[in-house]
This record gives structure tokens, sequence and C-alpha cells, in this order.
């Protein structure tokens, strides 16, 4: 990417700045004044640049298999933390086994851009960010960790889906569905399923349903179709039975009903 060319907030993407605006450096980085350039190279160009990135993904206990850095902000300047150090940020370079790959962090951060922007959702600090050969990256501001570097309690997914989710019948699982076949679920579910790698956690999106959050936790192949029917014999089972007690209370109600 030529940055000489940049007309947006690699941030908000506000137009007329060819940086950081002020609204991205103050909810983004506190209102210092950091560049959109990094100070390391891409590190397929730069060896030594390559083994810091590698000992710091060590470091790093995030899941999912997107490649995951951890950074800290050190009064201006965005740099990798060091061992034992609390990093604030996360950046999520362009990774290497994915389709199109040169698009995924832009395509990243507009997804958050339009969940925040368009659809008011609260959403974690993000922004574009570069190399120094112009290829991008997407940094995230950690909500998990205050600024003095301690951490935040958190829950888990399960925990969060089993206390805020409106489909009763999941939440009982703490949010799991089980195995879903394809075709199963409704277009745009199963779109976003598809495109949210194991161990990651989709940004919210709308079904005729509601919202939605899901998070693929393992994937595949096998033939489900005795699996699908016994799953399906044993619903069908369960409304019959339903509809028959519920024929039973209402006659039980009608007989003990004065009229």
């Amino acid at each position: 990417m030529n940055l000489k060319e940049l007309n947006n907030c690699p941030g908000t993407l506000a137009e007329g700045y060819s940086t950081y605006s002020p609204s991205c450096l103050r909810n983004l980085f506190n209102g210092k004044k950091v560049k959109h350039i990094l100070s390391y190279d891409q590190p397929q160009f730069n060896e030594e640049v390559a083994d810091l990135f590698i000992e710091n993904r060590k470091r790093i206990s995030i899941s999912g298999v997107q490649e995951k850095l951890s950074f800290v902000l050190e009064k201006n300047v965005l740099r990798l933390t060091k061992e034992g150090e609390q990093g604030t940020y996360i950046l999520k370079p362009i990774p290497r086994d994915l389709k199109k790959v040169d698009q995924v962090p832009a395509n990243e951060h507009l997804t958050m851009q339009i969940a925040k922007q368009v659809f008011g959702l609260n959403t974690a600090e993000n922004a574009l960010i570069f190399f120094t050969n112009g290829s991008p990256a997407y940094i995230t501001k950690r909500f998990d960790v205050k600024e003095d570097g301690t951490k935040w309690g958190k829950e888990d997914f399960a925990t969060l889906a089993a206390t805020f989710s409106n489909d009763a019948g999941s939440a009982r699982d703490g949010g799991s569905l089980g195995w879903v076949n394809p075709g199963v679920m409704v277009p745009e579910f199963e779109n976003q399923m598809k495109n949210t790698a194991k161990g990651e956690i989709s940004a919210p999106f709308q079904t005729q349903f509601g919202w939605h959050v899901l998070q693929v936790t393992d994937t595949r192949q096998q033939d489900m179709t005795r699996e699908y029917q016994e799953r399906m014999a044993r619903q069908i089972l369960g409304e019959r039975q339903f509809d028959t007690e519920l024929d039973s209370w209402l006659r039980e109600t009608r007989n003990n009903a004065f009229v």
C-alpha cells in the first residue's frame, strides 16, 4: 500500500486525514500522538524482526488460529512487549493461511467500524496500522487490561451466553449448539460460522431472529446422517409428548372450570 495516498483516518475512516484523527488518538491511544506506521519492518523481510515476533507470540495466551502479537504503548510509540510485561494492545498482521490474505486486516477493521458507527455497538477500540513497507495490520486496544497493566476480572463465553442469551434452549448449555450440519441454520448464520476460524469469536451479526455472536470451538468431517435423524426423531417425539400433555391439561382445566 502506498501510504502517501492515505486520505482517511486509519481508525475512524473519517475523510481528510493522512494519519490518525484526533478522536481516534483520544479513544485508542489515550490522546497520545501515535504514528500510523510501526517502527518495525514486516517480519517476512527482516530476520531480526521475525525472531522478535516469534518470541512474542510464544508469550501471548489469547486463543485463535490467526497470528497475534502483544504490544504496549511507551510514551508515543507502540512496541512489542518484553518478557514478563503485560501488553495493552493486540496486533494482527496479514495472516499466511487464509484466502485473499492481504484484505484480512482491512476487512476486520471495517467490520468493527460498521458495528460501532452504523449499529451503535460497543466494540474494542481498533484501527489499521502499517509496517514500514506499507503492509497493513489490525490493532485493537485490550479491554481486559487496565491502564496500569493489571487485568479486569472476566467471564468466559459460556457464562456470558448463559446469562445474556435470549435463546433459552442454548443458554441452558452455555450457548452451545452442539455439532451443526450444513443447511440447518439460516444463511446469514451459516456464512458467519463458515468464515469464523476455530477458536475465534465472530463480530456481532444480524439474522431474522436478532443479533448474534458465535464462537467456533471445533470442526469435523463426518457422515452425520444417522445422528441427524436421531436428533430429529427425539425432537418430534418431544413435541408430540408436549402436545399430549397440553391436551391433557386443557381437558382437566375445562372439567374443573365453573361456568
